[in-house]
């Protein structure tokens, strides 16, 4: 569709005049197409040619004289004379479930905000709900994509999150103060230092909100004067210091141990660990442990038991750790029980043991 130099006379926007020697009237540039300016090639100076152009793919111009063509809409694509769009298929939501037109072409993308690509929109399973995604605590999804998680930001100093935010875009994590920090309501936004009294950082540590205990392998006795270490009973065992039989019955049968046990109590000295492959049960139930006095206590019919604070506090109907330790001890005092007594924060595991 080139034409003569637009000095011929063309002067209305997008018409041309025809590059036949006898034209004497410019015409306008189609449906379809759009007037271009490009370089001469035919002359020196800065005049330029018009020539009509076909509107590009995707894009379409349904009138005369058009300097530029317009995108078609999403879903749609351009006819081959470029002067219209037509609808593009229809999704089948069964076999693509979640998956809908973004731009012009019929290109297809997972529907944002409900779904995410697994592998290709195009396949069936292409695209999965975000029904089933949590972001991790400390995070919440972006608008691009539910399995793009961001770092949430709206906890205080001092703090830590303890979950994911669910709503997408938003940095909505719940958060909590950390040991030694206390927020002083639930709407409070900040954190605030907790103030101890008589705490010795040389034996004492924070544990929840603003109370603080004993530091492991450190007996925790119910003043919280934490001045006695803890025994690790697995160390004196190997070692040979004492005399430990895996069961009771043991100190009766065999000669070389002494007929009543040492006193030891269990699950007061601040730490979980233990020796799961001992041959030693409580061992497996706990390393660390309080040693008691030794003087043995006689029951009227004469047995042996074992005490545990969780029965005690079944028994008392009280969950205070602290004031049970403190009845077990006047409980030993008492001469309820004789040999030695091994106290658990939990339900015992055998029927029998040190």
């Amino acid at each position: 569709m080139q034409g003569r130099a637009a000095c011929q006379g063309c002067e209305a926007p997008a018409h041309y005049l025809p590059s036949v020697s006898t034209a004497t009237a410019c015409l306008a540039c189609p449906p379809g197409t759009f007037m271009m300016m490009q370089p001469s090639t035919t002359t020196t100076t800065a005049a330029t040619t018009p020539s009509c152009s076909l509107c590009a793919e995707n894009t379409f111009n349904p009138y005369s004289a058009a300097t530029s063509c317009s995108i078609c809409p999403d879903g749609t694509r351009s006819v081959a004379n470029r002067t219209t769009c037509f609808q593009c298929p229809f999704i089948n939501s069964t076999i693509l479930p979640f998956v809908e037109y973004f731009q012009s072409g019929c290109a297809v993308q997972c529907m944002p905000f409900v779904s995410y690509l697994r592998t290709n929109p195009y396949v069936t399973g292409g695209c999965a709900s975000c029904a089933s995604i949590i972001p991790p605590v400390g995070t919440y999804a972006d608008h691009i994509s539910c399995i793009n998680w961001q770092a949430c930001t709206n906890a205080p100093a001092n703090a830590l999150y303890t979950s994911p935010s669910l709503e997408i875009g938003v940095s909505k994590c719940e958060w909590a103060c950390n040991t030694g920090y206390y927020r002083a309501s639930i709407s409070a936004p900040s954190c605030t230092q907790c103030v101890y009294v008589g705490f010795n950082a040389n034996v004492h540590q924070p544990t929840t909100v603003c109370l603080f205990g004993c530091k492991p392998r450190i007996y925790s006795d119910p003043l919280l004067k934490c001045d006695q270490l803890c025994v690790d009973l697995f160390l004196e065992y190997n070692s040979g210091s004492i005399l430990i039989a895996p069961r009771v019955r043991d100190y009766h049968r065999t000669p070389s141990l002494p007929s009543s046990r040492p006193h030891y109590i269990q699950g007061v000295c601040g730490t979980d660990e233990t020796v799961p492959y001992s041959n030693l049960p409580f061992l497996r139930r706990g390393r660390w442990f309080h040693p008691l006095p030794t003087t043995p206590y006689t029951l009227k019919n004469q047995h042996f038991c074992c005490i545990s604070i969780y029965t005690l506090k079944k028994m008392y109907n009280d969950d205070d750790d602290a004031y049970m330790q403190g009845l077990l001890v006047a409980f030993i005092a008492s001469n309820i029980c004789t040999g030695s007594i091994i106290v658990r924060q939990r339900p015992p595991q055998h029927k029998r043991g040190l």
